[in-house]
């Protein structure tokens, strides 16, 4: 299964069952919920495979969210509605929505940095090409090329190497 395959069969399925599972605290997810013990794992229900693709999709989602929600906020109750986003804090993602890819989180679950940065960087390039088809066709309240600046100023504040592959790829789209 590529990324785009995940995103569009399985991801929406696999955020729910995590929702569903995670603790919660005034509205956000708290961090502990992607750590798993023996009697608790909110993501035991999605696939090992699928799990890089699931931590890129909540990224990229939670970085979208707050970057509508700071830059566009007389338009962000029209995206919230037709998206169906959730406003998503976990621990520190706003500032960095990277958090998921941690050692912590990757080594429990037998997933390496490699693998890790593979399948972020083809998720990133299916997302990116599909959210500039998403604001150039669908939601054209707020130009692509101004959503795509915002990106890159929230995304640049949050640097890693998967701030890095998003800023690489978000830029090189014309």
């Amino acid at each position: 299964m590529n990324a785009k395959e995940y995103y569009y069969s399985r991801f929406e399925t696999d955020f729910q069952f995590f929702w569903n599972k995670a603790f919660h605290e005034s509205g956000y997810v708290k961090f502990t919920s992607f750590l798993r013990n023996e009697s608790y794992d909110a993501l035991e229900d999605i696939s090992r495979d699928d799990l890089v693709y699931f931590f890129s999709a909540l990224a990229y989602m939670i970085i979208l969210d707050k970057t509508m929600f700071k830059h566009f906020p007389d338009v962000y109750p029209q995206f919230q509605k037709t998206t169906g986003y959730p406003r998503i804090d976990i621990g520190w993602s706003r500032e960095n929505p990277w958090i998921m890819f941690g050692q912590t989180i990757r080594i429990g679950r037998w997933i390496t940095l490699a693998e890790t940065q593979e399948k972020f960087a083809e998720f990133s390039d299916f997302y990116l090409k599909d959210l500039k088809q998403y604001f150039t066709k669908q939601f054209r309240l707020v130009a692509w090329e101004d959503v795509k600046n915002a990106l890159l100023k929230e995304i640049s504040e949050a640097q890693s190497e998967y701030g890095r592959i998003s800023s690489r790829q978000l830029t090189s789209l014309a």
